[in-house]
C-alpha cells in the first residue's frame, strides 16, 4: 500500500491540480469584452496607462509638478522610467498610477505592475507572431492595434485574468505542501481537492484583480512559516520575507501575516530556556532564529 501511495498520490494530485484550472480557465472572456467588473475595469484603465504620457491633472499643483518632473527628465518628457532611474521617482514616474491620471489608486502595485509586463510582452510576441504568419502567407502584415490591443483597455484584462487562473492554481499546489507538512500526503491532498472546488478563488481568477495573486503569496508566505517552525533554516526565513513582501505589496491588509513568523520563530525559541538543552543548539537558537 504505501509503494502505490508513492505514485498514488502525484498523480491524484496531478489530477486535481487539471481540474482545478480548467476550471479556472473555462469561460475566461466571461464578458465578452464589456468590461462588466467595476473594479476590474478601473485596474484595466489603469494598467494600460502605465508608462504613458504623464497626467497630473489630479493633483492639486499639477501644473508646477508637470515642470518639475521635465527639467528632471528631460528627454522622456518629465516621466521617470525604469531606465532613466525615475521608478523610484514618486512624483513623476510614470509607473505610480497617481501619476496618469487615477489618484484614487488605492489597490496593491504589484499584481499590476506584474499583468503590465506580462501584457506588454504578450502584444509584442502576438504582434512578432502574427507578421510571421502574414509573411509566410504571403498577406498584408497586420494592423498593429490587432495586437497591441492586449496591452490596452480591450485586452489586458484577459491577459490579467489569466495570470490569476495560473496564481490560483499554483495557489492549490502550495495548499497540498502545506497539509503534507503539516499532518501527511493525504490530508494534504485533500485540502488541495478542497480549496481546488471552492467557488470564490474560482470566482476571483476570472476577475483582473489583486486578489488571486495576494492570496498566493500569503499562501506561500504560510507555507514558509511552516517551514520555520519544523526546520527554520535560514533560506525559510528569506522565503517568508520574499513572500510577505510580495503579500503586502498586493494587498495592506495581509500585514498580519507577519505574526505567523514571529509565532514560528517564537516557538524554536522556547528551547532557550531549558537548561537541559545542549549549547550548540542554545547557540543556535539565538544566532539564527533570534537573529
Amino acid at each position: 500500500m504505501q509503494t502505490n501511495s508513492k505514485w498514488l498520490v502525484p498523480v491524484l494530485l496531478v489530477l486535481v491540480l487539471g481540474v482545478g484550472m480548467s476550471h479556472r480557465l473555462v469561460g475566461i472572456n466571461w464578458d465578452d469584452f464589456t468590461h462588466l467588473h467595476p473594479d476590474e475595469r478601473f485596474l484595466t484603465q489603469v494598467v494600460s496607462s502605465l508608462g504613458g504620457d504623464l497626467n497630473l491633472s489630479s493633483k492639486t499643483d499639477g501644473v508646477v509638478l508637470l515642470e518639475t518632473c521635465k527639467q528632471r527628465y528631460p528627454n522622456e518628457n518629465g516621466r521617470g522610467t525604469y531606465l532613466n532611474g525615475g521608478y523610484f521617482d514618486a512624483q513623476c514616474s510614470s509607473l505610480n498610477p497617481n501619476n496618469v491620471g487615477f489618484g484614487l489608486y488605492v489597490y496593491g502595485t504589484l499584481p499590476l505592475f506584474i499583468a503590465d509586463v506580462v501584457s506588454d510582452r504578450y502584444s509584442d510576441i502576438r504582434y512578432q507572431v502574427d507578421t510571421y504568419l502574414a509573411q509566410q502567407n504571403g498577406t498584408d502584415a497586420p494592423p498593429a492595434y490587432s495586437s497591441t490591443m492586449w496591452s490596452g483597455y480591450s485586452g489586458a484584462h484577459l491577459v490579467w485574468r489569466t495570470l490569476n487562473a495560473l496564481a490560483d492554481g499554483l495557489t492549490i499546489l502550495f495548499i497540498f505542501m502545506i497539509g503534507s507538512r503539516l499532518h501527511n500526503r493525504w490530508v494534504g491532498l485533500l485540502a488541495a481537492v478542497l480549496y481546488a472546488a471552492f467557488p470564490l478563488p474560482i470566482q476571483k481568477a476570472h476577475f483582473a484583480t489583486v486578489n488571486s495573486m495576494a492570496n498566493l503569496f500569503g499562501v506561500i508566505a504560510l507555507y514558509y512559516a511552516t517551514r520555520i517552525f519544523d526546520e527554520g533554516e535560514l533560506g525559510d526565513y528569506i522565503g517568508f520575507g520574499v513572500a510577505f513582501g510580495c503579500a503586502l505589496s498586493s494587498r495592506i491588509n495581509l500585514a498580519p501575516l507577519v505574526v505567523l513568523a514571529l509565532v514560528a520563530t517564537g516557538t524554536r525559541l522556547l528551547i532557550t530556556f531549558d537548561w537541559r538543552v545542549a549549547s550548540g543548539e542554545f547557540q543556535r537558537a539565538i544566532w539564527r532564529d533570534f537573529g
